[in-house]
């Protein structure tokens, strides 16, 4: 019976160590990329948060009412990527990429910028020349 209650304790004691449950866990999700022109880099903003599990309840009709699970960030987190120093950097920390690596970013940024222009371009040509000005604009941002 004296070694039943030390495997309990031993059991107890492994479960204490274990990691917090998953819907604990932080979680990352990249919210924002963006090209600068100007500076000729890429800048991402990754958001971490948590996930809040789905719920399940039991209606008094019989039926079951799901409420999906919500990621609900917390902070964010910017990160600048120069194609032209080969680095990435965030908080001030930076990490070097090899120069292969940013002629093959160059090549997907130069497609994406000319596909963004010729879409803009089609766009205008289809409503008459008449651009829709832009929310960020009206209100002063970029």
């Amino acid at each position: 019976m004296r070694a039943l209650g030390h495997i309990l304790v031993l059991v107890v004691a492994a479960i204490s160590l274990l990691p917090a449950r998953a819907e604990t866990a932080k979680e990352r999700h990249l919210e924002i990329v963006k090209w600068d022109v100007n500076t000729q880099k890429l800048v991402a903003v990754v958001s971490e948060g948590h996930v809040i599990p789905a719920v399940h309840e039991k209606q008094t009709d019989g039926t079951t009412a799901t409420t999906p699970e919500k990621y609900v960030p917390e902070r964010l987190i910017d990160y600048e990527i120069d194609l032209q120093a080969g680095t990435i950097t965030c908080a001030g920390e930076s990490e070097n990429f090899s120069r292969y690596e940013g002629e093959l970013m160059w090549r997907v940024v130069d497609m994406v910028v000319n596909y963004t222009g010729e879409s803009v371009l089609w766009f205008e040509s289809t409503h008459e020349g008449k651009p829709k000005e832009s929310a960020a604009i009206r209100k002063g941002g970029k």
